[in-house]
């Protein structure tokens, strides 16, 4: 979470981010490894019958 966003808000990086973790469903915010471990899979032999996919790596805050 950005601390210009926090700012633009008028309130602490903390805050927004304690904000965003109640309001998912894993109760978390997603951490980098996750998000190059998924880049990994797709970018692998073992992602080739994926196509025109979405990864959701929003712990539960966007649900589709």
């Amino acid at each position: 979470m950005s601390s210009l966003y926090a700012e633009t808000l008028g309130l602490t990086r903390e805050h927004v981010q304690d904000f965003s973790t109640n309001l998912n469903l894993l109760k978390r915010l997603p951490i980098l490894a996750e998000g190059a471990n998924v880049a990994a899979f797709m970018a692998s032999d073992q992602s080739s019958a994926m196509t025109a996919a979405v990864a959701n790596l929003s712990c539960g805050f966007i649900t589709d």
